[in-house]
């Protein structure tokens, strides 16, 4: 979240997405609106302003490696019995991975992290730049 809450949707970015997919996906303009219109008051109503932070789309683009973007291995867990700390999500940096590998690197999967002496279990995304990601939904959905 720390990287993906970055990837922040305004209103007028997307009053232009909706411009340029009127003309031959109309439906898909007015879902956007539609889908998008929660999202917008939501983050205003908890103080982050008129906007939306668009999460999923971040992923995946990750995820089908459509954008730049780094993460390292990590030994995750999620405190259980705490009754204060109870579902905080903790990692357990084990090794950088270079920007944009896909595939464990040569000897992550044995690295194991400096506190907990336990292997990586997980994949954190570090950094991604929103730019790239606003740039490849619009290239492949709004034709740009």
């Amino acid at each position: 979240l720390n990287v993906t809450e970055q990837v922040l949707l305004y209103p007028d970015r997307l009053l232009r997405w909706q411009e340029a997919l009127r003309p031959t996906r109309p439906e898909l303009a007015a879902l956007l609106g539609d889908a998008l219109r929660f999202y917008f008051e939501f983050h205003q109503s908890v103080g982050v302003g008129y906007c939306a932070q668009i999460h999923d789309l971040a992923a995946a683009m990750v995820m089908l490696r459509r954008v730049p973007y780094s993460f390292y291995d990590a030994t995750v867990d999620v405190e259980a019995d705490s009754p204060l700390m109870r579902g905080t999500t903790v990692a357990d940096r084990v090794a950088k991975v270079p920007a944009g590998e896909g595939a464990a690197t040569s000897g992550a999967a044995e690295a194991r992290g400096p506190y907990w002496d336990r292997a990586a279990n997980a994949r954190i995304l570090e950094s991604l730049d929103p730019a790239d990601v606003f740039a490849e939904f619009e290239r492949v959905v709004c034709g740009r």
